[in-house]
């Protein structure tokens, strides 16, 4: 039982407001029950590999984007669950009986799962074993891969008009343009750019604002750029190089090695 719903305001670069009801339903035990996995990052690496190595004749393949809107009301609930409504219109006595997955409510991921399972299921797509939300379509030659509300595939043209008529005829999407040959040369998914060139292929660029965080972190935003960050001879004349670190100055390299590792992906 979701114990609250609330509502939760963001403000869009346009000026909109958006009220969106989040639930919160707290996990009192360790439990893997609700769990649902999330693909990879590189996967998104190896659609835009397929699409530049697997072409007909050169790079004819194209890369599909598509961005579902409120994309767990999309999936009914498989349990019974209810909440109290938010303070703002709330009823005395009343609480919300929810057929569809809500935000915050530890069930809502793996609902949506199952739901976009059974959508690639019937469209003959295969989820690959060993890695969670990416399908393959052995027609169509296609990977598909999914990233929470983010969708990222990979086929030729025809291919990719089948995989928008699957998704669009399940979910509320928004359907970026197209990426390659043909289409547009630049699109964007999960924060990170991705180029197309007719001489060069396919590039993909990382979230900037990460590496923005590492320059702040690391207190060298004035410093001058250099070919090499390091070499052997770094930190031999730095006397407390070898000292041990503060717990807070452990906690922010941690937080930093972290960073690091996931800008590389």
């Amino acid at each position: 039982m979701a114990r609250t719903v609330k509502l939760k305001d963001s403000r869009k670069a346009s000026g909109i407001v958006r009220s969106r009801c989040v639930g919160r339903q707290y996990n009192v035990e360790s439990s893997s029950e609700f769990f649902a996995g999330t693909a990879p990052l590189p996967m998104v690496k190896l659609v835009l590999s397929r699409a530049a190595s697997r072409g007909r004749n050169g790079i004819t393949r194209a890369i599909g984007i598509h961005d579902i809107q409120v994309a767990f009301f999309h999936a009914t609930l498989p349990i019974l669950l209810y909440c109290w409504p938010p303070r703002e219109i709330k009823r005395d006595g009343w609480m919300w009986r929810l057929n569809k997955a809500l935000y915050g409510t530890r069930i809502a991921s793996q609902a949506f799962q199952t739901k976009v399972r059974e959508m690639y299921s019937a469209h003959t797509f295969y989820e690959l074993k060993g890695v969670p939300c990416a399908f393959y379509c052995p027609e169509l030659d296609s990977l598909s891969v999914h990233h929470g509300d983010d969708f990222i595939s990979e086929a030729e043209s025809e291919g990719l008009d089948t995989i928008d008529r699957m998704i669009e005829g399940n979910f509320a999407t928004k359907t970026q343009p197209r990426i390659g040959p043909g289409y547009s040369s630049y699109g964007a998914v999960l924060n990170r750019t991705i180029l197309f060139n007719d001489k060069i292929g396919y590039a993909i660029l990382p979230d900037c604002r990460h590496s923005a965080k590492l320059v702040e972190l690391c207190e060298v935003e004035k410093a001058k750029p250099a070919p090499t960050p390091s070499s052997r001879a770094t930190g031999k004349s730095d006397r407390m190089a070898l000292e041990p670190l503060t717990d807070e100055a452990s906690f922010w390299y941690r937080s930093g090695s972290g960073t690091l590792r996931y800008v590389s992906e």
